[in-house]
């Protein structure tokens, strides 16, 4: 029996506090897949899994407590990314100019930026300390 696929949810929902996903299953299932794109070359481990159709399920293998972090990291830059490209949109739609006459809307986009570029950086440092030189 692997990791339950729910440990890697619990993890991502635990880093977006305050944003509420009730049913939006299919829209965290497609975060998780796309965070496993960007964890294959780190993790080095096989992340294959099955699931249910309500989207619950489990990993062949268990995982460790850093894999799902990292799996959970990139969850979350993949939201912060949609969050962004929201504000991007209406941006491009309406115009910078008027876009910047926006106060709530335009620093919500400011933030959403910035988060984005934390979670970056996060990831960034949280993979120079996955594996140590002493091996995995």
């Amino acid at each position: 029996m692997g990791t339950p696929l729910q440990d890697v949810y619990d993890a991502f929902f635990i880093k977006t506090d305050g944003y509420i996903f009730t049913s939006k299953e299919a829209l965290v299932f497609q975060y998780f897949k796309t965070a496993l794109g960007y964890v294959k070359n780190t993790i080095i481990k096989d992340l294959t899994y099955t699931k249910d159709e309500d989207y619950s399920g489990e990993f062949n293998i268990v995982l460790g407590d850093n894999d799902i972090q990292l799996i959970s990291l990139y969850m979350k830059q993949e939201h912060n990314r949609k969050l962004a490209a929201k504000f991007e949109n209406i941006k491009q739609h309406i115009g910078t100019k008027d876009f910047d006459k926006l106060p709530n809307v335009s620093t919500e986009y400011k933030t959403a930026l910035l988060a984005l570029e934390n979670i970056a950086n996060e990831i960034y440092l949280y993979k120079q300390e996955f594996y140590t030189y002493a091996g995995v």
